[in-house]
């Protein structure tokens, strides 16, 4: 009696798993689930076999490279396993679009390390180049409420102007210590509404409570949102 396709897969080592996952990898796009699914089943002796070939996986140019990649951050993932922290950032820092699937999970992965990653990624935070990889990095931070890392999304709030309602949540979840910053933008004489509106809403998930609604009739986008309500309103 034959076996049935995942039984095939059951007396292959590790290695021999990893070299069956790269032949696939060669040949389609598209990796087949059962190959998936063992690989997924067995991750914890796994791990070393993606650990002793992570240079491989941060730089192959096969067919299915984010699905090989996706797969490693996986199997680290399920076994809380720390020692791939060096190539999430590695990933991070090579972000060339913000729906990078492949650096989001490795910004997943270290907010799931800890504390510990916490201070490398504060500094990787202040000195790189990459706008993409800077946000990653204050969203992790921001997540685990890291306290030395305010300082430096509150600067990153008050100058980066286009991604000022990206700060403006980040700085929502860094606790009252924030709220004298936003307070601070929302007094501001000229702002976009959007902005306006992010860190209105950053303000007070964070207690604050807002005195005077600003005017913001000369606003193209606070127009179109308030043209669109009306078209909602007579449609119902």
């Amino acid at each position: 009696m034959g076996k049935k396709p995942i039984e095939y897969f059951n007396d292959f080592l590790p290695e021999q798993l990893f070299n069956e996952l790269i032949y696939y990898c060669n040949a389609s796009d598209k990796l087949p689930d059962i190959l998936l699914d063992v690989i997924t089943d067995r991750s914890e002796e796994m791990v070393p076999t993606f650990l002793d070939h992570i240079d491989e996986i941060a730089q192959t140019d096969v067919l299915a490279k984010e699905s090989l990649q996706l797969l490693a951050i996986d199997v680290f993932i399920l076994n809380n396993e720390f020692r791939a922290q060096n190539w999430y950032f590695y990933c991070i820092e090579s972000m060339q679009a913000c729906d990078d699937r492949v650096a989001i999970k490795c910004s997943h992965a270290l907010f799931e390390i800890g504390l510990e990653v916490m201070p490398k990624a504060l500094y990787a935070m202040d000195t790189t180049g990459n706008s993409f990889a800077r946000e990653s990095y204050a969203d992790i931070l921001s997540k685990a409420g890291y306290q030395p890392a305010l300082e430096s999304i509150i600067r990153h709030f008050e100058t980066e102007w286009e991604h000022r309602a990206f700060y403006a949540l980040c700085l929502s979840k860094m606790g009252e210590k924030a709220l004298p910053t936003l307070e601070h933008a929302l007094q501001e004489v000229e702002m976009p509404y959007l902005d306006y509106l992010a860190i209105r809403d950053a303000y007070e998930m964070l207690g604050g409570q807002l005195q005077l609604e600003r005017d913001f009739e000369t606003d193209a986008n606070y127009q179109k949102l308030a043209n669109d309500e009306i078209e909602q309103e007579d449609e119902e």
